[in-house]
């Protein structure tokens, strides 16, 4: 796969759609790929690199159209801290696309003044304290779980295969989320990334017999952050 010379912002966007067009050909929809410095009045999210939403809320599409680059409903990818370098780059994107599968066409947000309102304010509670900040539960949850791990390696093995991109998967998948590692992952995951066909649908792939030695990987996961909580009582 060819990629662009340069490394701007527009650059990084050409190379991500790209990617997507062929690791995940069933996005029918343009995705937005923004910066959240060019979208006003949102208030930043705190410690968040990006972020996904498979339809931008009436805050989000304000901000967009406020900033000119409205062009109807799509899912949105938003990076908040800089891009350092090409591969984080496509590792983030890889991480985020991973949350828009599998795709389902979007439908117009409201914009009415009541959902505006509505909208900005949880927005700006969501982005002063993250749901995953949430006492009890683990930093995988509600977003990072079995279902979205499967996927995401199913987008990283894509990556490399169709796209001759060796992302390390420790970029894809921080070591913060009381997860072993992503690598782990795609080993336990190995068996299915090589016998399906990288042209299959995600919604097939989910319905797929989840493999045994993934899903007692992550019960694994689960029950080592159970421990550590009964300790730390």
């Amino acid at each position: 796969m060819r990629l662009s010379a340069g490394l701007t912002f527009d650059d990084l966007r050409r190379d991500m759609l790209a990617i997507m067009a062929r690791v995940a050909p069933e996005v029918s929809q343009e995705p937005y790929l923004v910066r959240h410095r060019d979208l006003p009045g949102l208030p930043e999210p705190i410690e968040t690199g990006a972020y996904a939403s498979a339809q931008p809320c009436p805050a989000t599409v304000a901000s967009l159209r406020a900033a000119g680059i409205w062009r109807g409903p799509a899912p949105i990818v938003v990076f908040v801290s800089a891009l350092d370098g090409r591969l984080e780059a496509y590792a983030r994107f890889i991480h985020e696309l991973a949350h828009l599968l599998p795709f389902r066409p979007v439908l117009e947000a409201g914009t009415r003044a009541v959902d505006l309102d509505q909208a900005r304010v949880q927005y700006a509670a969501w982005a002063t304290a993250p749901d995953y900040h949430v006492a009890d539960l683990p930093r995988w949850a509600p977003h990072h779980g079995r279902d979205y791990l499967r996927v995401v390696c199913h987008v990283w093995f894509r990556a490399l295969r169709l796209c001759s991109l060796d992302v390390p998967t420790r970029f894809v998948l921080h070591h913060e989320y009381d997860l072993s590692p992503l690598g782990s992952y795609v080993d336990a995951l190995t068996p299915e990334l090589r016998t399906t066909d990288t042209s299959t649908p995600f919604a097939e792939i989910a319905a797929l017999p989840m493999p045994e030695a993934f899903r007692e990987l992550f019960d694994d996961d689960k029950a080592r952050w159970a421990r550590q909580e009964t300790r730390d009582e």
